[in-house]
């Protein structure tokens, strides 16, 4: 799962930008990754990884469309500082 350089914890934002294009989801590929996503979600929040609970959200049946060239391996291509 991949829950950072997001926040999953801060809902429709992503570091200084806000609004539902910034929210934290899922969007499964199978009829599995929704349990699995679920009960990840489920098991970092009973810990309490990033101090409040977890508002990234499982979207099921919805299409994904590939991005932009310039957006593929973003985080690879890009060096980031981690927000804390």
């Amino acid at each position: 799962m991949f829950f950072r350089p997001a926040r999953p914890d801060q809902l429709n934002r992503q570091g200084p930008d806000t609004g539902r294009n910034y929210r934290s989801a899922i969007f499964p590929a199978n009829d599995e990754q929704p349990k699995v996503a679920k009960a990840y979600i489920g098991r970092l929040n009973h810990v309490a990884v990033f101090g409040a609970a977890i508002v990234t959200k499982i979207e099921t049946g919805k299409t994904v469309y590939a991005a932009d060239n310039y957006h593929q391996d973003f985080l690879t291509n890009n060096r980031l500082i981690p927000i804390l």
